[in-house]
């Protein structure tokens, strides 16, 4: 079982992506991009993830986000919410 941090979120993508033996052509096309590139920009960390799209990366994968977050909470769980600028969120992800 592959278990992350929020903080390594992008990576995690790539690496369950992998494990599922899937392209990120193949993951493009199920989330209806017209380039793999787009996936590239999310597992490369050069593009926040929007949370309707991440939703629907997990449920493609498979992946049981809750239990991942419980199995290894991010340190931002726990963080001061004034140190988060206003239109982010502790993981990075894009709303």
């Amino acid at each position: 079982m592959i278990r992350f941090k929020l903080d390594k979120l992008p990576e995690n993508l790539k690496a369950i992506r992998r494990s599922r033996k899937l392209s990120q052509r193949q993951v493009a096309d199920i989330l209806g991009f017209k380039s793999a590139a787009t996936i590239a920009h999310y597992e490369n960390g050069n593009r926040s993830i929007p949370l309707s799209i991440l939703s629907r990366m997990v449920y493609i994968y498979g992946f049981d986000v809750v239990f991942q977050l419980k199995a290894a909470p991010n340190k931002a769980i726990n963080a001061d919410p004034k140190s988060l600028s206003a239109g982010s969120n502790a993981s990075g992800v894009g709303e």
